[in-house]
């Protein structure tokens, strides 16, 4: 990915929920339950924007890659046409 490119979802998605979250509770009608519903809303437009950027995040940079048998990859090396017995 080229540089700066991974940051456009993050502007997106933030953008997309920061209106949830600003404009979602002007649009609940009225009604006795009205402070509680505003609350609702606002806080699963958080927690889902905290819960997509964590993932996002840590997708960036994975702790540990795929986990191959050796038997996996010498397949995988024959049929992509590598020599792997002269590799060091």
């Amino acid at each position: 990915m080229a540089e700066g490119k991974h940051f456009i979802p993050i502007y997106v998605v933030t953008g997309v929920l920061g209106l949830v979250f600003i404009c979602g509770p002007f649009m609940v009608p009225k009604s006795e339950s009205r402070g509680i519903t505003r609350c609702c809303i606002m806080l699963t437009a958080f927690c889902m924007w905290l819960f997509w950027i964590t993932i996002y995040v840590s997708q960036l940079n994975p702790l540990m890659g795929p986990r191959m048998e050796n038997t996996t990859l010498a397949w995988m090396a024959s049929k992509w046409g590598l020599d792997i017995k002269n590799k060091t």
